[in-house]
């Protein structure tokens, strides 16, 4: 998972699955999701075991030493590391796939994770979702706004509104290509309320911090 000291116990959702797997008895092992090693093909892990408090807003995870051992000694493993899907978070799927040739239960399958990328399977079911593009090329996000007016863009690898920024279609058109010059992305999502029907523009990008505040932009959050 993402670092345990920088959770928020009152709101984690990892943080409340280990207090009900340590309330019903289980031991409850912590991995660092940059602690994952192939070692002459052994997929392996630096581990610690967790006890856990609730109510509190420090202290509340005891950690035992780290040590690295076998993915294999472990019954479930639980992929909780947030987004972005970068290359760390690709390379680490692989690894974990090793552990469940190995007989490790691993929530959610790594490969699943790799195949179905929240916001591109959603296009799967497009009858039941908003109007909604997918696009690598600056001119169809051009299209989109002068089309759809306010829009919202959003990295395809990013979480919840993280990066989401606002465009509308009172400030020119000059505006958006100001955007795409800040840096060469090539994947982003975007948003709209227009008529009452929620409009989606999803671009691709590199990296997702490719936003910036400006004139025309407005953070989501």
């Amino acid at each position: 998972m993402d670092p345990i000291e920088s959770i928020k116990p009152y709101k984690d959702t990892s943080f409340a699955l280990m207090l009900a797997a340590q309330a019903l008895g289980h031991e409850i092992v912590y991995l660092p999701k940059n602690g994952l090693a192939l070692m002459e093909g052994v997929a392996t892990g630096m581990m610690q075991t967790v006890t856990v408090t609730d109510g509190v807003n420090t202290g509340f995870a005891s950690l035992s030493e780290q040590t690295r051992a076998p993915l294999s000694d472990l019954d479930v493993i639980m992929i909780r590391v947030d987004p972005p899907f970068d290359s760390e978070y690709l390379y680490g799927t692989h690894i974990l796939e090793r552990a469940k040739q190995h007989g490790v239960r691993v929530v959610n399958n790594p490969q699943a994770i790799r195949d179905c990328n929240e916001k591109l399977f959603a296009t799967e079911f497009s009858a039941l979702m908003p109007t909604t593009w997918v696009s690598s090329r600056h001119e169809d996000i051009r299209a989109f706004q002068q089309s759809h007016g306010d829009i919202i863009l959003k990295p395809l690898d990013g979480m919840g509104d993280l990066n989401c920024h606002h465009g509308a279609r009172r400030r020119a058109r000059s505006r958006v290509s100001d955007l795409l010059c800040l840096r060469q992305a090539e994947a982003v999502a975007s948003l709209q309320g227009h008529g009452g029907q929620v409009l989606v523009f999803l671009v691709l990008a590199p990296q997702p911090m490719w936003f910036e505040f400006g004139q025309w932009t407005e953070n989501m959050e």
